[in-house]
């Protein structure tokens, strides 16, 4: 009989179960996630990445998301969806991070070669010249490659497909 010994615990809409043997006590236990909640995460996620276009803080909150289920997910199909966010948040945090400091770069270049080479005034807009058209296929190639993991995760989560 659930009343007299045994624990019995009920469900709660929150994840933690409660004790309803009416000795007072709480329990800390939480529920595992089902494969339909794991599953709503991923799309959540991967939707918020999408979203990244309009502003880089539903990519943090997609990546953080990402960060603390992926440990509840291990063995499931939707730990390498987990695994392929973050893969495509460090790629971009580490491509942007070279762009940024290459357009850094070339901004001072530009900026103290005037101050010290007065009479030389093609050199340096020849070089900025140049490493424009290498940053912008950079950033294209890098939009397009992000695109296609997070499309490609997509499709494959809502086919219940592991990445």
């Amino acid at each position: 009989m659930p009343g007299q010994g045994e624990n019995s615990l009920t469900p709660s809409p929150f994840g933690v179960r409660q004790d309803v043997q009416g000795n007072g006590k709480m329990m800390n236990e939480t529920a595992p996630a089902t494969a339909d909640q794991e599953r709503l995460l991923v799309i959540l996620a991967y939707g918020l990445y999408l979203l990244s276009f309009a502003g880089g803080f539903s990519l943090l909150v997609g990546a953080i998301i990402a960060v603390v289920r992926k440990p509840h997910a291990l063995g499931s199909i939707y730990e390498s969806h987990y695994r392929n966010m973050l893969v495509v948040v460090i790629v971009m945090l580490a491509f942007g991070g070279m762009l940024a400091a290459a357009a850094m770069a070339g901004l001072l270049n530009l900026l103290f070669a005037f101050w010290a080479y007065p009479t030389s005034l093609f050199w340096p807009l020849s070089l900025s010249a140049l490493a424009l058209p290498v940053a912008a296929f950079c950033s294209l190639f890098l939009g397009l490659w992000f695109y296609w993991r997070v499309l490609r995760g997509f499709i494959l989560v809502l086919d219940e497909k592991p990445y």
